[in-house]
């Protein structure tokens, strides 16, 4: 009886077995033959899993292997079995600033509850615009001009430590420095926090987060809050990989990297208690932009937002504040260091510009410093802050209407996942000629020529760090105002260059023969985490000899 049950048991399995291959044969070809979008091309495993993309996002160089597809196949790509990818212009402003186009469910797996949303992850656009008026009251340029004496007390500290490093004649990265730089500044901003990470006497870079994704035991740090950092970096990398594909459970992640998980859990934490403190504090304590959520009503409703709700804003304003900026400002260290004509363009202009430091601030003579501003929209094109794809669709229930969704002259179904990626298209050689070249120039207005003024239409056109449509990043103008003030002061004050340890000077850069997107040695080497991690450049600062005091 035994052995006749197994036997049977075993038919039952292989019956099942039978079943589920036939299934899968069934369902890979009709992705690839009667599929609505057979007819794009792509890379074989894309065409049938999401697999391909949830692998490389892992690597965290998807926007390299997004370019490398673009060049192999076209400018219109099948990245998953229901995703297109596009690279021209027409296509960002079709999609983006459509008003039929919603964000994907894949920005569910932002969320801290399944019941809480923030302005970047709602995908209610009703909601969202409820979010974002809230939000952006705190973003005025009004507000910007009330909060900049406290931007400038801590880019006056980054200041500080780049002399203290100077004396004792030390190399500075300039990734650990700038992030530091960057979350300090939004914690005050956003919560009136004060993490105190640029105060740090740790010489540890907290932007080597290879290491947290390929050991167990992180180290000890010096500082209280110097885990903040790398546990940001390591919530967006770990909530990235499921953006690709929400079927990508979070306990497999966790398993993976359960030192990553570990610290992820440190800065849920501590941004919960960032909230409770401010909390506590009273709406009138501080005035920051928790001062204009905390006490935020739905005008229909007239419900006030939940603790979690808070803390759901929390987890969008570092990443989207802080990290952000930190990878500009370390792309343009990285270029200029390495393009001597454009660095002594840029520090003779600021040193023209202004007679003191204690002049440098934001208003009509910063905004006339335009090759400041040429070379920071260049690193932001080289290395966009967010270099992935942003999902979007056409809803399902939508497509009842007459006219389709249609994106650079391609009629798209419902419910397809179609974006542009944003490394890609900002080195599309058709808007931008030389596009690994660092030249700042092609952002300034030279020639009357009919063709200068298409190129440079073209080239604004599809420029997009910040995404266009009503889903971009409210925070554009604080992010500019964040990068003109620290490049500007810190190139009033210090000459800077690469350091003589050749070790050291390539750091940041690509390695000659790379097989895998980074061969380009005068390329600054960004990973995709959603947003950008990176280490370097190392460099060396001497502040100008009349200029100390005033540092001091």
């Amino acid at each position: 009886m035994a052995e006749e049950s197994t036997t049977k048991l075993l038919e039952y399995v292989q019956y099942a077995a039978f079943l589920v291959l036939i299934w899968f044969i069934a369902l890979y070809s009709y992705r690839f033959t009667l599929h609505p979008l057979s007819k794009y091309p792509g890379p074989k495993l894309a065409l049938v899993s999401d697999w391909y993309t949830v692998f490389y996002t892992l690597q965290k160089r998807l926007h390299l292997v997004t370019f490398r597809d673009h060049q192999r196949y076209g400018p219109v790509i099948r990245h998953g079995p229901n995703k297109l990818v596009f690279s021209s212009y027409k296509a960002l402003h079709d999609i983006y600033q459509s008003e039929r186009t919603n964000k994907v469910n894949s920005y569910l797996a932002t969320q801290i509850r399944s019941d809480l949303y923030s302005v970047f992850n709602c995908l209610d656009k009703r909601l969202h615009k409820i979010k974002r008026r809230m939000i952006s009251k705190a973003l005025s340029e009004q507000k910007m001009r009330q909060f900049e004496p406290l931007m400038r007390e801590h880019i006056d500290m980054f200041l500080k430590q780049l002399l203290r490093a100077s004396r004792n004649n030390e190399p500075v990265d300039m990734s650990d420095r700038c992030k530091r730089l960057g979350v300090d500044i939004i914690g005050r901003f956003a919560f009136g926090y004060r993490l105190e990470l640029q105060t740090s006497n740790s010489t540890q870079t907290i932007t080597h987060t290879i290491y947290y994704l390929h050991t167990y035991h992180p180290p000890a740090y010096s500082n209280k809050n110097d885990f903040f950092v790398p546990g940001l970096i390591g919530a967006s990398y770990m909530k990235n990989v499921r953006m690709q594909w929400l079927g990508v459970r979070w306990f497999v992640v966790e398993l993976l990297f359960p030192s990553l998980y570990a610290l992820r859990l440190k800065y849920f934490y501590l941004l919960k208690k960032m909230v409770k403190d401010r909390l506590a504090e009273g709406k009138t304590a501080n005035e920051d932009l928790f001062s204009y959520v905390m006490d935020a009503k739905d005008p229909e409703t007239g419900t006030k937002m939940r603790l979690g709700e808070l803390v759901s804003e929390a987890t969008f304003f570092f990443p989207a504040g802080g990290d952000t900026t930190a990878t500009t400002i370390s792309a343009v260290f990285f270029y200029l260091s390495r393009n001597p004509a454009c660095y002594q363009k840029a520090i003779s202009e600021i040193r023209r510009a202004f007679s003191s430091g204690v002049e440098i601030q934001s208003g009509p003579r910063l905004s006339g410093c335009l090759y400041l501003r040429a070379v920071i929209d260049e690193a932001l094109r080289i290395c966009p802050p967010t270099p992935g794809t942003l999902w979007r669709e056409l809803p399902v229930g939508d497509q009842g209407r007459e006219e389709p969704l249609v994106v650079d002259g391609h009629a798209i179904p419902a419910g397809t996942w179609v974006g542009v990626n944003a490394y890609t298209i900002h080195h599309n050689e058709e808007y931008f000629p030389d596009p690994f070249a660092f030249k700042p120039e092609r952002w300034l207005d030279e020639g009357d020529t009919s063709e200068a003024i298409a190129a440079r239409k073209n080239l604004r056109e599809a420029f997009s760090p910040f995404s266009v449509g009503p889903r971009s990043c409210i925070g554009k103008a604080m992010a500019y105002m964040e990068a003109s003030l620290t490049l500007a002061l810190t190139m009033w004050y210090f000459d800077f260059s690469a350091p003589d340890d050749e070790r050291l000077s390539k750091i940041g850069g690509g390695t000659p023969g790379d097989k895998k997107g980074r061969h380009r040695v005068n390329e600054f080497q960004t990973h995709d985490k959603f947003v950008s991690s990176h280490d370097g450049p190392y460099l060396m600062f001497k502040p100008r000899d009349d200029t100390q005091g005033d540092l001091e």
